[in-house]
């Protein structure tokens, strides 16, 4: 059992270790000629910091559970250690030598060492690179030395503490009791890291499919998108081009909806940076104000954007081919920032200003759309107040062309601009629910192992228990205590850990790790009462299926046979 815990314990060393550098295809900036803050943010910077986030908790979990198991395996060796002093101290004194003594566990302590060695290096190295490999785009594998020195050390651990019996019989005597075994705290620690790592698994994976493919859209989803780049310099000749080439796609066919948004507008994920309204009389902290400060998404449509992505108009109107360069300029914005940042929630007519500026031109507010989540991951990193430009008004160098409910067929863009790259809706949503489903695996990979460690600790620890509390077994039975009671006993304590450990892991890891991951993924719960409970019951339930071979084992033997081993 301590071979397995070794290698367990090495391979979850190697694979944490091994660091994967991860990238989704990079999100074109919002070049429309806005003069942003310094405090902006771009769609491609929120998504980078999603990853990261995520990533930076599997690592966290990792080395958690490393720590733990690596003190698990070092308190099995010393409690080891104490119930061999005796036999070490009698080898010596009936002639073994030290040499002999050394040999012996320095042998014993190899074959652990050599196994956590082999099963860290070889299936960690594997394991990182299939990693690395299933990820939906760009990646590479770093800190080669990591994922090769962190099982090595571990090995090293397993034979040193080989050694510790030779170490603690220099001080003791034969009569000397033996050390009561590691407390349960330690595999109680496993448990909730590994419960509160299940759990954000299936946070993961579970709202991987519902939140990136929302129903009620089919034809977006089955749109064609096409990246498009502009090499024009001048404003005005890209909403001429623009405007030119969704008239020519839109002649095609009249049941054909023909976007052209800015990039990250699919996934929901835009440039987030000041923007302050024309509120009228808003009374805010016991005061009226009139001009409302806050930050918000940032994103451009054209006239067909709402009606092709799914959008209902609650007010005002859309965006028209009209809504183009030297006209008013003109905003729409969602009804979650019409209620709080007009009087009233009546945006219509009154004027915003871009990037927190008040000074140089103010928008007016046309029309108010329904809030529609982020469907990318990071989405909700970004607030949920969120303002839509005319596309042909700002035209940017890098935009989106989505065309929905049919075919463009060839599409002939003017001279000017380029067509980068050509997706679909669907392939664009498969990618992350793909990612999505990449750390959920990982998640639940790293769960499962801190699960493995904390039940091989539960056995391995009940074991050392029965040994030490024998005589009090045979005494519990001389007294007429049944074989039943004596396994409630030994089960009673793997219950006590198994329900601390879903103590620890919601109060402690879950409270700090959930609400992270819900503010990653689009439309997670940061709570969520039904993974966490299926997930505690099986816990316990597995936890005290760990027991079961110690508690029977301590209850088969009767009295004298206890006494006289």
């Amino acid at each position: 059992m301590l071979t397995m815990l070794a290698g367990v314990l090495a391979l979850a060393a190697a694979v944490t270790a091994s660091r994967p550098v991860i990238t989704l295809p990079p999100i074109a900036p919002l070049d429309a000629g806005l003069r942003w803050t310094d405090s902006a943010t771009s769609a491609d910077a929120i998504q980078r910091m999603a990853v990261d986030q995520l990533l930076g908790w599997l690592a966290v979990l990792g080395w958690g559970a490393l720590a733990v198991g690596g003190i698990t395996v070092l308190a099995l060796w010393a409690t080891l250690a104490g119930q061999r002093v005796p036999e070490v101290t009698i080898r010596r004194a009936v002639g073994a030598s030290r040499r002999s003594l050394f040999g012996a566990a320095l042998g014993e302590g190899s074959w652990t060492g050599v196994v956590a060695i082999g099963a860290g290096v070889g299936l960690g190295m594997l394991g990182a690179r299939s990693v690395g490999a299933a990820w939906p785009g760009p990646s590479s594998l770093s800190g080669f030395g990591l994922p090769v020195l962190a099982p090595i050390l571990i090995g090293a651990a397993m034979i040193v503490g080989a050694l510790l019996p030779l170490w603690a019989a220099r001080s003791r005597n034969v009569t000397e009791p033996v050390e009561t075994p590691p407390p349960l705290w330690i595999p109680a620690t496993q448990l909730g890291v590994s419960l509160a790592t299940l759990v954000s698994a299936a946070m993961i994976t579970g709202q991987a499919g519902p939140a990136v493919a929302a129903p009620g859209v089919p034809a977006a989803e089955n749109g064609e998108v096409y990246q498009l780049e502009h090499r024009s310099a001048a404003a005005e000749g890209r909403a001429r081009d623009y405007r030119q080439l969704l008239v020519a796609i839109r002649s095609g066919d009249s049941g054909r909806l023909v976007s052209l948004a800015s990039p990250g507008e699919l996934e929901g994920i835009g440039t987030v940076d000041q923007l302050t309204t024309d509120c009228g009389q808003c009374f805010v902290g016991g005061i009226y104000l009139k001009w409302r400060p806050l930050r918000a998404n940032y994103h451009t449509a054209s006239a067909d954007t709402f009606r092709a992505r799914g959008f209902r108009m609650l007010g005002g109107r859309s965006f028209t081919d009209d809504d183009r360069v030297g006209t008013a300029p003109v905003a729409i914005v969602n009804r979650y920032l019409a209620d709080r940042y007009f009087e009233s929630g009546r945006p219509l007519g009154r004027d915003v200003f871009l990037a927190g500026r008040m000074i140089g031109t103010a928008y007016r507010v046309v029309g108010v759309v329904d809030d529609r989540g982020p469907r990318g991951l990071g989405g909700d990193l970004g607030p949920l107040e969120t303002i839509y430009l005319s596309t042909l008004q700002l035209p940017g160098t890098h935009t989106e062309l989505l065309v929905a409910g049919g075919t463009p067929g060839s599409l002939l863009p003017p001279n000017s601009v380029t067509v980068v790259g050509h997706t679909t809706r669907a392939a664009i949503a498969g990618r992350q629910v793909a990612a999505l489903r990449w750390f959920g695996r990982l998640f639940g990979f790293e769960g499962g192992v801190t699960l493995l460690l904390a039940l091989g600790g539960i056995v391995v620890l009940m074991v050392i228990w029965v040994n030490a509390s024998r005589n009090e077994f045979a005494i519990r039975r001389s007294v007429g205590a049944g074989r039943w009671q004596i396994r409630r006993l030994v089960l009673g304590r793997a219950l006590t850990a198994a329900v601390a450990g879903v103590g620890i892991g919601v109060v402690f890891f879950g409270s700090a790790l959930w609400p992270e991951i819900a503010q990653v993924i689009p439309g997670g719960s940061y709570w969520q009462p039904r993974l966490v409970l299926h997930g505690s019951v099986g816990l316990v339930t597995v936890a005290v299926a760990a027991a079961l071979a110690p508690a029977w084992r301590a209850s088969k033997s009767s009295p004298a046979e206890l006494t006289s081993d």
